[in-house]
């Protein structure tokens, strides 16, 4: 009742002060003290740090940094953060301004600061005006400028990696390689790693050449050759997969280093060389990947070289692999064929056969390369072995193709054996009409296998009862001087074939060459009234 009482009292009294407790000065020195405390509770760089860490663009953030510069003017990071978060809500308005004691100071590092983040200033409104106007291009040619004088500041490597980034944008390749250089050679040791990394991820972005760059930059700072060999060659694929073949192979020339002996390395450049069209590259490559030289030593070693044991015609067996070749490397299927061709692309007919005849001489049974022999052989002007390798390939029916080439040889090497065994298998497949059958009995003549000849021709007999088979095996056996053979078979013919005047005087002839005048008479006399006389 008192309260409700002293209440109704103050309401009727206008005029009447309302009781306080603090008088306004007091009040004032009260939240001077409060803030006193929380200045001295939360020091200003305390609070910058916090405030760097909010992300970029949070308006809150941004208020708060502008009321606190009010308070400090002079602090240039707080200025540079200020403007980092307008640039990213997009209000450029008050952005110069905030720049502007940052890129007038007398601190080259504040001023490098300034210029970089007027540099996110000047690509920010880029992005919003309209490309191919006026406006735009006068945007890049500052871009362009600002981009020039900051990569001759020292940067920490993820702002250099960021430069590039930009400079590539902008097609500035000469800036683009001074920041490379300065990446390369940043005092900051980053991992390795983190190269790696940040290329898989601009590669990722679409940026080829800023991505091969840092997976070189990898390569280089890499300790073991297996992380080299994966960097280079990351980097190397980062251009070829833009189309930049020249660009590409130049790059592992400049960064191949140690990695210049390694075959799988030069395996990899002999086939990107060969996609790329270069067959000077490919052929240098592939011949440092099977270590292949023109040492007068190597070259010795293949004049005298003794594969006579390969291929051989009265081969019975699988030969072992033999030793490898001085000055090459050992048998590898993949790079011995990506070699071969390549040097056969390029007309490299000597290294080719090198590359064959090693194979050969170590993957004794691999009918593949015995063709591939064969046919450099022939191509470089090698018949001889170029002969040997088909026949090794016949015996293993190596088809027609083999069939024909030992053909196409033999004769010019007067190699009979081999020709005759090549009609032999000729005459096995097809027909022959009687001159062929004849000149194949004279290669039994010309190879010194008449005994042979009269078997085979006698066995053709048997088989299709043919009258020029007993007459060519008749004629063998007197030629080699077998008489009494020849005789009986001549006598088959003159019996089972009807008469001829020829047949009947080979007879003769025989009996007289022997002395026996008195069987030739009668044989004479006995087919008297068949031969007209």
């Amino acid at each position: 009742m008192r309260s409700k009482s002293y209440e109704f009292i103050a309401r009727g009294k206008p005029d009447a002060a309302r009781p306080r407790l603090l008088s306004l000065w007091a009040l004032a020195g009260f939240a001077l003290v409060v803030l006193l405390s929380l200045v001295l509770t939360f020091p200003k760089q305390e609070l910058l740090r916090q405030a760097a860490q909010e992300k970029l663009g949070d308006p809150l953030t941004a208020s708060y940094l502008a009321n606190l510069l009010k308070t400090d003017p002079s602090n240039l990071e707080l200025r540079l953060l200020l403007a980092e978060h307008k640039i990213r809500l997009g209000e450029f308005g008050e952005i110069p301004a905030i720049l502007e004691p940052a890129l007038h100071s007398a601190d080259p590092d504040w001023q490098a600061k300034g210029r970089l983040t007027e540099y996110k200033y000047l690509t920010a409104q880029a992005a919003l005006v309209e490309e191919g106007s006026a406006q735009r291009a006068l945007l890049a040619e500052r871009r362009r400028a600002a981009l020039a004088m900051l990569a001759g500041y020292s940067w920490p490597a993820p702002t250099l990696i960021y430069l590039v980034g930009q400079a590539s944008e902008l097609r500035e390749r000469a800036i683009v390689a001074r920041l490379y250089r300065a990446i390369a050679e940043s005092p900051q040791q980053m991992p390795v790693e983190w190269y790696a990394g940040t290329a898989a991820k601009t590669l990722g972005e679409g940026d080829y050449e800023l991505a091969a760059q840092l997976y070189f930059i990898a390569r280089d700072k890499a300790d073991s050759l297996p992380r080299q060999r994966e960097f280079l060659i990351a980097g190397v694929k980062a251009l070829l997969a833009n189309s930049l073949y020249s660009q590409a192979l130049e790059e592992a020339d400049r960064h191949l280093g140690n990695l210049g002996d390694d075959p799988d390395t030069l395996y990899f450049l002999a086939q990107a060389a060969r996609a790329a069209n270069d067959p000077v590259r490919a052929d240098r490559y592939a011949r440092r990947m099977l270590r292949l030289s023109w040492l007068e030593r190597v070259a010795g070693w293949f004049q005298g070289l003794d594969l006579s044991l390969i291929g051989t015609a009265n081969a019975a067996s699988a030969e072992p692999p033999q030793a490898v070749p001085a000055g090459m490397l050992p048998y590898d299927p993949e790079r011995y064929r990506l070699a071969y061709d390549i040097f056969l692309a390029n007309r490299n007919l000597a290294d080719a056969f090198r590359v064959a005849e090693a194979a050969v001489r170590q993957a004794p049974e691999d009918a593949a390369w015995h063709k591939r022999l064969a046919q450099v052989a022939e191509w470089d002007r090698k018949p001889d072995v170029a002969l040997r390798e088909w026949r090794w390939l016949a015996q293993r029916d190596g088809g027609e193709e083999a069939l024909l080439a030992l053909l196409r040889l033999a004769p010019g090497l007067g190699d009979y054996d081999t020709l005759l065994e090549a009609w032999k298998r000729v005459a096995a497949a097809r027909r022959l009409d009687e001159a062929q059958w004849r000149s194949l009995a004279d290669l039994f003549e010309q190879a010194g296998r008449q005994r042979e000849g009269i078997e085979f021709f006698e066995a053709r007999y048997a088989a299709d009862g043919a009258p020029l088979s007993l007459e060519i095996a008749a004629r063998l056996a007197q030629r080699s001087g077998d008489d009494e053979r020849a005789n009986r078979l001549y006598l088959g013919l003159l019996d089972r074939h009807g008469f001829s005047v020829d047949r009947l005087l080979k007879i003769v002839t025989l009996h007289l060459q022997k002395g026996r005048n008195r069987e030739a008479f009668d044989l004479l006399q006995k087919h008297r009234g068949q031969t007209g006389e």
